[in-house]
């Protein structure tokens, strides 16, 4: 299952949210949620229209 990802509002990179769910959970997402920044270790809240899913890397994809 993918990784959710939304951008850290103080370093501006993506990061993790520490979550993994399908598409259809993520669309369908409609309250804030937390979480504690793996980039500059704050709490930032998110929701399912700032967030996406990790993709994986081409060579995963090929092999």
């Amino acid at each position: 299952m993918p990784r959710v990802l939304t951008f850290c509002p103080r370093t501006d990179e993506p990061v993790s949210t520490c979550l993994r769910m399908h598409q259809a959970e993520l669309t369908a997402l409609t309250e804030t949620r937390f979480f504690r920044c793996t980039g500059c270790g704050e709490v930032h809240e998110w929701v399912g229209a700032t967030a996406w899913l990790e993709r994986a890397p081409i060579e995963r994809l090929i092999a």
